[in-house]
């Protein structure tokens, strides 16, 4: 998995240079440097949750690129990704009003959310959407209105978050993300 990623990360620098039409030995040069300075890890994210509510594998990837822009530093991306057969994707993005076919496709058949399984599924969303310890404060959730709300965040006074519908019988039916909720507890 580690030389796909660097691979895929080769490739996009060769995308981004063959416009400026790079002879090969240029290319190769810098394909060269980024393997010796690229260092990608990655390791499986195992627990109850994932293995209880999703039907994949989940891994943490790091990307380190030292030299980038001076001597002694390094960049790092860090992701998170999941295994669905023979290909590997990021989650669906939380940054604005969202709906998130993706994730619900990911979920398990037979997962039922409901009062004695909420906490586990905040649980799988603190592994596969962490939030950050200084905004942790804000983590709660509830359920009203036949819908359960996981609210990961706050903006102002606005709370963000997963709002979940659910079946009569708790089965996850839609998933979104949301910036602005307004939910009277």
């Amino acid at each position: 998995m580690t030389k796909k990623l660097i691979t895929l990360f080769i490739f996009c620098l060769w995308s981004m240079t063959s416009f400026a039409q790079l002879d090969a030995t240029t290319s190769k040069k810098l394909d060269q440097y980024l393997e010796e300075n690229t260092k990608v890890t990655h390791k499986e994210i195992v627990g109850e949750a994932i293995s209880k509510i999703l039907k994949h594998k989940v891994y943490f990837i790091s990307m380190r690129i030292q030299g980038m822009y001076n001597i002694t530093g390094f960049n790092t991306s860090e992701f998170i990704v999941i295994e669905i057969g023979d290909k590997v994707k990021r989650f669906e993005w939380e940054n604005t009003n969202t709906d998130m076919p993706e994730f619900l496709c990911y979920i398990k058949d037979d997962f039922v959310l409901n009062e004695k399984t909420a906490q586990m599924f905040q649980d799988l969303l603190d592994k596969i959407y962490p939030v950050e310890d200084w905004k942790s404060q804000h983590k709660e959730f509830l359920q009203k209105d036949g819908k359960w709300y996981f609210l990961r965040d706050k903006f102002f006074d606005k709370k963000q978050g997963f709002e979940i519908t659910v079946d009569d019988n708790g089965k996850i039916t839609f998933i979104k993300y949301i910036l602005k909720f307004e939910i009277d507890q």
